[in-house]
């Protein structure tokens, strides 16, 4: 029998209910999300369904959130992973969804102030200080992509150097 070599769950933190006591009572990627306070626990008990059943990463887009002292969450989850024999692997994008940090600040221009905390590795953050670098529609407005995020234009090179700078981060 061929088992493949990468065995993986893909995941949203925000979808992941192993943990009832919570509930499901999110907002998404539209402000803080309650699931995180059941974060470690629910994705500790992924990481042992995993394990047992012979899957060795998990995705988790999400995995790194401003609130809820996410970036602490993450490591311990990724020590846990390690011990388990199973990867977690942040979703992360270069040019949208947050970057590399999810935080769900987005620039004024587009008439949201909901701030959770910033990072230098949110591309939320990056383009609120550098809102030149934003994809923009032909009329020169920042290209709509929902009411949380924002896009990064893909022909600057800022952008991409500083995704590569995230990527090195993380």
């Amino acid at each position: 029998m061929n088992i493949p070599k990468y065995r993986v769950l893909w995941t949203w933190d925000l979808g992941s209910n192993w943990d009832i006591s919570i509930g499901n009572k999110i907002n998404g990627c539209s402000g803080k999300n309650f699931r995180r306070e059941a974060f470690l626990n629910d994705y500790k008990r992924m990481v042992d369904y995993a394990s047992a059943h012979h899957f060795n990463g998990i995705v988790i887009w999400g995995a790194l959130r401003a609130h809820n002292n996410g970036l602490n969450q993450f490591k311990e989850l990724v020590k846990y992973g390690r011990e388990k024999g199973v990867r977690i692997m942040p979703g992360i994008s270069a040019f949208s969804y947050g970057g590399v940090f999810y935080d769900p600040s987005t620039t004024a221009s587009l008439g949201i102030d909901r701030k959770f905390g910033t990072h230098k590795y949110s591309l939320n953050t990056w383009l609120n200080e550098h809102p030149e670098y934003m994809s923009v529609d032909e009329n020169g407005k920042p290209y709509p992509f929902g009411p949380m995020n924002v896009l990064a234009c893909p022909s600057r090179p800022e952008n991409l150097q500083w995704f590569k700078e995230a990527l090195g981060w993380l």
